[in-house]
């Protein structure tokens, strides 16, 4: 890679694909949403089928987020391919929709299809290695592919499993972020637009699922994990844009994943935590 290319990749540099509206070019790291005519619409179903499989059970959960992931983890390394790097997408998409099902199994299935899919990607790199990039670096790319998108599927199924409360409670903030972050941020020549309105969002739900009394967080412990969950859900949008080639690149299954990608596993720890705390 040259170093322009090292450059125009680096989380400081400009990436004019990032805003696509009126904005213009912003920072590698920030994303901002397209305007297309069904974004909010799909935001919507997106949002009522997560909440019909949370109905039913574990099980439907984790098969939902085995397609969302499986689909984020493919186009994630389509992506890279795209960007001239080299990425097994088939084994890609394979890993990512395991993620969830592996997490629904058990904690060890899930860690242990962790270490299998690094293993399998080393060693699928060097079967297929390229002339011009070593091995390691290939197999990178693929780990970057499927991995992100295997912690943030993962991460709702922990919190599902502790507590469906708890798993009603991340979705809820998730959802209003993203709708916040698209509502505002779509077309927008302030990009931060989308960001501060999913953070306003966030208050708001939070403030309602109290009054509603919905378990396992009592009023003190809601407002601790809702300013956690402001922070970290825009920081797993932020680092998914790092995740791909430009933070402009098409990949809209994984962008209904990347703001689990930090909240989503602390907040399934902090959850465990929180509970075992109870007992």
């Amino acid at each position: 890679m040259t170093d322009r290319s090292r450059l125009e990749r680096s989380w400081l540099a400009r990436d004019p694909s990032a805003g696509r509206g009126s904005g213009g070019a912003t920072y590698r790291w920030l994303w901002q949403p397209e305007t297309t005519p069904f974004g909010m619409t799909g935001g919507v179903a997106w949002f009522s089928v997560q909440a019909i499989a949370m109905w039913f059970g574990l099980w439907p959960l984790a098969v939902v987020f085995a397609v969302a992931a499986g689909l984020a983890a493919g186009q994630t390394a389509r992506a890279w391919t795209s960007a001239d790097e080299h990425a097994d997408v088939p084994l890609a998409l394979l890993i990512g929709s395991l993620a969830p099902l592996a997490a629904a199994t058990h904690t060890a299935a899930f860690g242990a299809l962790f270490v299998a899919g690094v293993v399998v990607s080393i060693l699928g790199a060097s079967v297929q290695r390229s002339a011009d990039t070593p091995p390691l670096r290939d197999a990178g790319f693929t780990i970057q592919s499927w991995m992100p998108t295997a912690i943030a599927s993962g991460s709702m199924i922990f919190a599902y499993r502790y507590e469906v409360g708890a798993a009603v409670w991340l979705l809820c903030l998730v959802s209003i972020y993203d709708a916040g972050h698209y509502s505002f941020g779509a077309g927008s020549d302030r990009a931060w637009g989308g960001p501060f309105a999913g953070i306003a969002g966030i208050g708001v739900v939070a403030f309602a699922l109290v009054i509603v009394g919905v378990p396992p967080l009592d009023t003190s412990a809601a407002g601790r994990f809702a300013v956690g969950a402001a922070f970290l859900i825009p920081a797993g949008v932020a680092l998914g844009s790092l995740v791909l080639p430009g933070s402009g690149a098409r990949a809209g299954a994984f962008r209904r994943l990347d703001s689990l990608m930090v909240a989503g596993p602390l907040w399934a720890w902090s959850v465990g935590r929180y509970l075992s705390d109870l007992v």
